[in-house]
C-alpha cells in the first residue's frame, strides 16, 4: 500500500480493509528496493457496540457532554471520534468502558444517529440509540 512521510522518523500507511485479526508482517520499500523488514504486528477487532448513552438529549446549540457506555470495557481508549448525525467530533475524555464527546450544534431540532470511530473518523460504528 502507498505510504506518506510524516517526519524524518515516521511513515504512515493505511491498513488494508481485508486485514484479519492476527499477526501481519510489515516490509518497507523505497523505489522498489526493500529497506526494512519489521517485527510482525498484531491486529485485533475492537468491539464498539453501545450499552447506553447519557444524556439522550441536549441543547440545540450544542455543548452537551454525552457519555457513551461501550459493551467492551477495554475498547474506550481506541475510540477517537463520535458522530452526531453527519457531524464528527473528537472524543474529549474516556474512562473504564465510557467515552465522552461534546454534542455539536444541531442544524434542526430532532433526533440524530450517534456513532463512534476507532480510526480517526474514517468509519463509524453506529448505535441503535439516537441522540436528540
Amino acid at each position: 500500500v502507498p505510504s506518506s512521510f510524516i517526519d524524518s522518523s515516521k511513515i504512515e500507511c493505511p491498513i488494508p480493509r481485508l486485514v484479519r485479526p492476527g499477526n501481519i508482517s510489515i516490509e518497507l520499500f523505497l523505489n522498489s528496493f526493500p529497506i526494512s523488514i519489521g517485527p510482525p504486528l498484531i491486529f485485533f477487532h475492537i468491539n464498539l457496540s453501545f450499552s447506553s448513552i447519557s444524556p439522550m438529549f441536549g441543547y440545540v446549540h450544542g455543548g452537551t457532554n454525552v457519555s457513551i457506555s461501550l459493551n467492551d470495557a477495554t475498547s474506550e481508549s481506541a475510540v477517537t471520534h463520535c458522530i452526531f448525525g453527519q457531524k464528527p467530533v473528537p472524543v474529549i475524555t474516556f474512562g473504564t468502558g465510557i467515552v465522552v464527546c461534546r454534542a455539536p450544534a444541531a442544524d434542526i431540532p430532532g433526533s440524530v444517529p450517534l456513532g463512534v470511530s476507532a480510526d480517526d473518523g474514517e468509519s463509524f460504528s453506529m448505535s441503535p440509540i439516537s441522540f436528540e
